[in-house]
């Protein structure tokens, strides 16, 4: 069964929201806050490329049965939101 975590990071890497899928459930009830964002700081440290904006970052991760990944995010460049450049990483 894939798996899928959409999430969203403040300036200080703090989850914001986030949904979790595992297949077509949604199993967002089955994990909190904390852990997303415990998730994306141990992202920034161990994955070559990805790195949290000083104004919002935006993610999206697919896990496959296969083992392998996919990653990709936002990077936000100013705090209204307007300017941000998006990353793919596999």
């Amino acid at each position: 069964m894939d798996k899928y975590l959409e999430f969203s990071v403040d300036s200080d890497g703090v989850c914001e929201d986030f949904q979790y899928m595992e297949g077509d459930v949604d199993m967002s009830n089955e994990i909190d806050y904390d852990q997303v964002t415990n998730f994306v700081k141990e992202l920034s440290e161990k994955v070559d490329g990805f790195m949290l904006s000083e104004f919002r970052t935006q993610g999206w991760v697919n896990w496959y049965d296969d083992g392998t990944m996919d990653f990709s995010f936002r990077y936000f460049n100013e705090p209204d939101w307007a300017e941000f450049d998006d990353y793919e990483l596999s």
